[in-house]
């Protein structure tokens, strides 16, 4: 129940063997990197490394693709995955590219659904009239107008009761609007058409309108059902391709996420005249560990100090507590840590906490309650309050 002790790592060897040992560092799990300048800041000679990481743009495009298709992947463990970069860049094409296609057919189902509803909605206020709208269409000297008008403009029509070309059929209405058709010469269609525009009459082109209303409408609802088929058709289809391929996703993705995260370990090496220097933190304990971790790299030198022994720098600090006491650190880490050879006092949290808890919910069915909302905060939410 204290600050865990550390040791900080200096490896130095060949750029050559830089990338084997930002994995080794990485997968040891143990490695927290520090900026190497802050451990060698009176040697002058070592300069910051520039390089592109070969991961971030897969990562960007996986889980772009990822998202546009809505599905959720968790880090899996990936030791047993033995793919090359190569390899795992073609199946990440491969998946976006399926993906893209499967999710835009989908989506654009769903679009001409929703086209043929509205359709359907605006045909349908026009039903009765039984008139045939290619030859309406095709009239040289009337001009028909399809649309709704608010209630308060069809009111005001009778304004114009003298004007013998203003003159508006309705078929339906509901709450607030009458739909219908106006009709004019077309000499004068211009000035109906200013008058009708100040009363908010809203024109409806509906296409593929030719034969009468009733028929289209039939026709619309026809094309409906058969875009409904369509649409479930290339639902099931993504979800078979999904399910099929879901853990090999999974399981490139928290690759690729690795090897993304240790090689953002590559920013912080100094690097002169083909050598690198890397350094950081690791638990006591685990010096043996990651001494074995590295040993198999040649051409590297990695050594070890006590942090307490390096009191120009700024240790990170790991808090090390019991299996009770540990869910509260989330309250000491939000609050403010400790500094490294400070006490820990997640003890003291964790015990006043829960007494204050006590007192302010001293229920059975109260607790009951707190604790089933926390377990769906930790288990389901991911959140660490739950805890």
């Amino acid at each position: 129940m204290a600050v865990a002790q550390l040791k900080a790592v200096n490896i130095v060897g060949s750029i050559e063997v830089l990338d084997d040992v930002v994995i080794a560092c990485g997968s040891s799990g143990v490695f927290q990197v520090d900026d190497a300048s802050n451990f060698y800041s009176e040697n002058k000679s070592f300069v910051p490394l520039v390089y592109k990481n070969p991961y971030t743009e897969l990562l960007s495009k996986l889980d772009e693709a990822l998202i546009f298709s809505s599905i959720s992947v968790k880090q899996v463990d990936t030791r047993g995955f033995t793919a090359t970069d190569s390899e795992m860049s073609e199946y990440i094409d491969f998946i976006c590219d399926k993906l893209k296609e499967l999710t835009g057919e989908k989506n654009d189902c769903l679009v001409a659904i929703e086209e043929c509803k509205s359709n359907i909605e605006s045909t349908g206020h026009f039903l009765g009239y039984n008139l045939e709208m290619n030859k309406i269409s095709a009239c040289k000297y009337i001009k028909t107008n399809f649309g709704r008008l608010p209630i308060d403009g069809y009111k005001k029509l009778s304004m114009y009761e003298d004007n013998p070309y203003v003159m508006f059929i309705p078929c339906t209405s509901d709450s607030t609007h009458y739909w219908g058709v106006y009709i004019s010469p077309v000499e004068h269609s211009s000035t109906v058409d200013r008058i009708f525009a100040g009363l908010y009459f809203e024109p409806f082109e509906i296409p593929g309108l030719e034969g009468t209303p009733e028929e289209y409408y039939k026709h619309l609802n026809e094309k409906l059902k058969a875009l409904e088929v369509r649409y479930k058709t290339c639902c099931e289809k993504e979800r078979t391709f999904i399910s099929d391929n879901y853990n090999k996703i999974q399981t490139v993705h928290s690759k690729v996420y690795e090897l993304n995260t240790y090689f953002q370990i590559k920013s912080y090496a100094l690097n002169h005249n083909g050598s690198f220097i890397l350094a950081g933190w690791i638990p006591s304990e685990n010096e043996e560990m990651f001494k074995k971790c590295i040993a198999p790299i040649e051409g590297v030198d990695c050594t070890f100090s006590d942090a307490s022994d390096n009191r120009r720098l700024t240790p990170p600090v790991m808090l090390k507590n019991s299996r009770f006491f540990r869910p509260f650190e989330f309250y000491v880490d939000m609050y403010g840590l400790p500094d490294y050879n400070e006490i820990d006092p997640t003890p003291f949290v964790a015990i006043t906490y829960s007494l204050l808890f006590g007192i302010m919910f001293g229920d059975l069915g109260q607790g009951i309650i707190l604790s089933l909302v926390g377990l769906f905060m930790y288990h389901k939410m991911g959140m660490k309050l739950g805890r």
